[in-house]
């Protein structure tokens, strides 16, 4: 599986650029299966492109389902309060301390 991950303000969708990046991604690491996650929904052209290459969107109701599918005893924000994540920044959403 190849995953690019987004994100993006509030009123920005993520487009269709994502969609091609992501399927010339799985081509070239000849992955079986491609997905965009992000905390943000998508735009009409990027939902219909991912359908026609078969490329997986998971929007912000789709992620927060995933964190709570792995953690049903707690909200998606608690999930993410506890944790430190490493890396470039603590986490999607969360603003740098």
């Amino acid at each position: 599986i190849v995953i690019q991950c987004k994100r993006y303000r509030r009123k920005e969708k993520v487009g269709i650029a994502a969609v091609q990046q992501i399927f010339a991604a799985r081509a070239f690491y000849d992955a079986k299966e491609a997905w965009v996650i992000t905390n943000n929904v998508y735009s009409p052209s990027a939902k219909k492109l991912a359908f026609k290459c078969g490329v997986t969107l998971i929007d912000r109701i789709g992620l927060c389902q995933m964190i709570l599918k792995l953690h049903p005893d707690e909200s998606a924000r608690q999930v993410l309060d506890r944790n430190e994540f490493k890396g470039g920044e603590s986490y999607v959403g969360r603003k740098k301390r």
